[in-house]
């Protein structure tokens, strides 16, 4: 009898942790209310090295998923992010997909269908949709050739190798990563 009692109270004890542990985890994704917030608050976090703090910003479904399916990916994925030089003069951009596909850029396009987000020519399934293409870039001044002069311009270089899908989630604003092929 005591044996039985002491495996309810375990298996209760177990129970309150793993739910104790949600709501930790739930209220640590903060998102934020828009898409220049995003970028602000993921500058000050990758600068600030703050890993808990980058993790916040990718969408809170994808993360409960990665975290079950590919832990080694969203961790990946962090890396990534934390490895960026970002300076503080940066400058951030942001375009609807659905904008995108209109113009008839083939920079990006999304299939409904499929869940799958073509960028730059990459296809990758989302199995949350991207709304939204954010990029970091910086102004350096470049040699260029106009009219066979060479002239120094100010252009605009990327700072991370493709944009960043964004999307919205109860009224916050995240990161939106692929989760590899459907």
């Amino acid at each position: 009898m005591l044996d039985s009692a002491r495996r309810n109270f375990l298996g209760l004890t177990l129970i309150i942790t793993v739910l104790l542990a949600s709501v930790v985890a739930a209220s640590a994704q903060v998102g934020q209310e828009t898409p220049d917030a995003l970028a602000k608050t993921m500058v000050s976090s990758i600068n600030a090295k703050n890993v808990a703090g980058v993790q916040a910003l990718i969408h809170p479904q994808i993360v409960s998923y990665l975290r079950v399916t590919d832990p080694a990916m969203l961790d990946n994925v962090t890396a990534s992010l934390m490895g960026l030089k970002i300076p503080a003069d940066y400058k951030m951009g942001v375009i609807s997909i659905d904008e995108l596909e209109k113009s008839g850029s083939q920079m990006a396009k999304y299939d409904k269908a499929t869940q799958t987000l073509t960028l730059m020519g990459s296809p990758a399934y989302y199995k949350i949709p991207p709304s939204q293409l954010m990029m970091l870039v910086v102004e350096k001044e470049k040699t260029v050739e106009v009219d066979g002069k060479k002239e120094n311009k100010m252009i605009k270089v990327p700072l991370t190798p493709t944009p960043l899908p964004i999307g919205q989630y109860q009224g916050n604003w995240y990161i939106v990563i692929a989760v590899g092929k459907k």
